[in-house]
């Protein structure tokens, strides 16, 4: 059925057909990822442990500037820091301070990409000390500088594609696909 709707768009494209190969490709994968079972993805919210850890999680993405500590957050939450930690293992398999600092680099990463901010002003509004201790924070989680990640952006975008082109990412800031 997506490959029927496609034809027309590769038979006579029109300026949309893009994006309608976008929206096929999406729909494969889509029907791809309902047949697997996920079992890193968080449990629903109906018990108190996810519940706690989700609040948490929340609460420290809009405080992000204000760099509040793990203590901080378990107040707001309402238990000891210990039992925090206790049900982030839980929970996300993983320590809060592991997973605010991933929010407070994805936080980064959203800035760079849709702002020209100074490095400096990026690090404040996502809680770090300095630029500096930033840009040691993102190399060491990416192997690449926040620069060198901003640089090769923008110069992906200064170039157009010509027409018909479907863009493709040649690189990436995850984790798993660190290559540039």
């Amino acid at each position: 059925q997506i490959a029927g709707n496609l034809e027309q768009h590769f038979i006579k494209p029109v300026v949309a057909s893009p994006l309608h190969f976008q929206r096929g490709l999406m729909d494969l994968s889509l029907m791809i990822l309902e047949g697997v079972a996920r079992a890193n993805d968080p449990k629903p919210l109906n018990d108190v442990a996810t519940f706690r850890v989700e609040r948490a999680l929340t609460w420290y993405s809009e405080n992000v500037a204000r760099n509040p500590s793990v203590k901080e957050v378990a107040e707001v939450v309402h238990v000891s820091t210990g039992h925090l930690r206790r049900l982030f293992a839980e929970v996300r398999q993983a320590s809060p301070k592991e997973l605010f600092r991933r929010i407070r680099l994805e936080l980064s990463q959203d800035l760079m990409g849709r702002t020209n901010l100074p490095l400096d002003e990026i690090a404040r509004q996502c809680g770090y000390a300095s630029a500096s201790h930033f840009c040691r924070e993102y190399k060491a989680v990416h192997r690449f500088t926040p620069s060198t990640w901003r640089r090769r952006l923008i110069d992906r975008f200064a170039r157009p594609l010509p027409a018909g082109v479907v863009p493709v990412r040649e690189f990436s800031a995850r984790p798993g696909e660190r290559a540039l």
